[in-house]
């Protein structure tokens, strides 16, 4: 695989007026939160777009960029708002699945639910989970003790899955940004991260 730039952010709505952010940054694949609808042909650049979510202004997006074609993988996934898809350029193809979490009794039990239900996906060929969890372990300490209350648990769920934490393997950061990839695809990744955002590889 040739090298991949990868971008997450809440854009906290009137993207089109901010896209110069993202085309700015010249990522291959966006994950854009709190978004509204937006075609390809609205976006400099922009070769795809796959979306959920967004008719009331805060859905989640998946752009590619740079020949990069990204297509929604038809899953039932009922917690808010993630969104799989493939991606693909020539040869080079990877899933992405998309957060932009919305609590439902708390952000936590959401997010376990949907890995749970994305298990099959997420393990059947590389994939990167991004975007916008609402959450860090750095709040664990907060919130009352129990399973399935704490950002932890999430990092202890994708752990199980082989997904290791992006931005702590080049920094110290409080940011959990994860993906699960084989280590030649994994070498070539360069992630770019423009708010407190989550990316599992």
């Amino acid at each position: 695989m040739t090298a991949l730039t990868i971008m997450a952010w809440n854009c906290a709505g009137g993207f089109l007026a901010k896209s110069h952010v993202v085309t700015g940054a010249k990522p291959d694949i966006a994950i854009i939160s709190e978004i509204g609808e937006v075609g390809s042909g609205q976006i400099e650049g922009a070769t795809s777009v796959a979306s959920i979510g967004t008719a009331n202004g805060r859905g989640l997006a998946i752009i590619g960029f740079n020949g990069w074609r990204v297509e929604r993988a038809h899953l039932a996934i009922e917690e808010q708002l993630f969104l799989p898809v493939r991606a693909s350029r020539g040869e080079d193809q990877l899933q992405l699945v998309g957060a932009c979490v919305r609590p439902d009794g708390g952000y936590v039990p959401p997010i376990l639910r949907a890995i749970n239900a994305l298990e099959p996906f997420i393990l059947s060929t590389p994939t990167i989970v991004a975007g916008d969890f609402n959450q860090s372990a750095e709040f664990d300490a907060r919130r009352k003790p129990g399973p399935g209350r704490r950002f932890a648990d999430v990092v202890g769920a994708l752990d199980d899955f082989d997904l290791r934490s992006a931005w702590h393997a080049r920094k110290n950061g409080s940011t959990w940004k994860f993906a699960r990839l084989p280590s030649a695809i994994k070498n070539t990744i360069e992630i770019n991260i423009r708010k407190v955002l989550t990316l599992f590889i």
